[in-house]
């Protein structure tokens, strides 16, 4: 985030990818110390950009300042891809626009929520690039994703929102139950809680209930921790792990294609170090 208007921009190269960032702006320090956080998404992404000849469509909700269109830009190539990216907090515009200039991307500054309305919600800010959104009495506009998507074609769903997540979802209905669309959500039990005022089930049963089946869970530094059927416990064990552990969360991909997760999962585990563990 831009904490203060003395906030310096900076480049900072990630992943590939030159970023224009606010000096105090975790990810650069996040990366240096886990260099597979941030990496999932691109590489699926990547993944499915090969398998068609056609342009991918991706929605990126809490788009942040553009590091995710940036960073799968330049694992896929900037002209294979059309963006587009809603971000509720207007402080991270100008880098939002300035990152994903030469771009196909659409930018709106708006609140992704379960029906489109003006309501009246307050942006909290944690000083480290992210934010959450919280009853507050400054006027915004709030659009679903079903109004805002229309009838257009979408390969891929981002979901970033600190805890809003599940009104995200419940706006994505026939989005989400009508087209085969992936989705890449992070969830983070603590924030839903908190600020979404659900528990961090509600957001496996809206998947469950759109006809999602299986996912790919990440640990908050972005390595796999397996491959799951969408409903089975072993999920709410580890989001109750999550609960109990301080700082820790989830980024989990899933799709109604079990078999395209497999297939990835795959060929993705040779970015990853392996773990001789010897024999008994």
């Amino acid at each position: 985030m831009i904490s203060a208007s003395h906030d310096a921009v900076v480049q900072r190269r990630i992943h590939g990818a030159e970023l224009l960032l606010p000096l105090s702006h975790a990810l650069p320090r996040i990366v240096v110390d886990h260099p597979f956080y941030d990496s999932a998404l691109p590489s699926f992404a990547s993944f499915l950009r090969s398998a068609t000849a056609e342009k991918l469509t991706i929605v990126d909700v809490g788009a942040n300042v553009g590091d995710t269109a940036k960073l799968i830009s330049a694992a896929t190539g900037a002209d294979q891809i059309r963006f587009i990216c809603i971000e509720a907090d207007e402080s991270y515009l100008p880098l939002l626009r300035r990152n994903t200039a030469g771009l196909d991307v659409s930018i709106h500054n708006v609140v992704a929520g379960a029906t489109t309305q003006e309501t009246h919600a307050a942006i909290l800010r944690t000083g480290r690039g992210t934010s959450s959104i919280s009853v507050g009495e400054e006027a915004r506009s709030v659009v679903s994703l079903d109004d805002l998507v229309g009838n257009a074609q979408v390969d891929l769903i981002k979901i970033d929102t600190d805890g809003y997540e599940a009104e995200v979802l419940r706006g994505a209905t026939r989005l989400l139950t009508q087209q085969s669309a992936p989705c890449f959500i992070e969830l983070s039990p603590w924030h839903i809680m908190t600020y979404g005022k659900v528990a961090p089930a509600e957001i496996t049963t809206l998947l469950c209930d759109a006809g999602y089946t299986s996912a790919i869970l990440y640990d908050n530094v972005g390595i796999p921790m397996g491959l799951f059927d969408l409903g089975d416990n072993a999920i709410h064990n580890i989001i109750s792990y999550c609960l109990v552990k301080q700082n820790f969360y989830l980024d989990i991909l899933v799709a109604k294609d079990r078999e395209l997760l497999v297939r990835f999962y795959d060929a993705d585990m040779r970015r990853y170090p392996k773990v001789n563990w010897g024999t008994h």
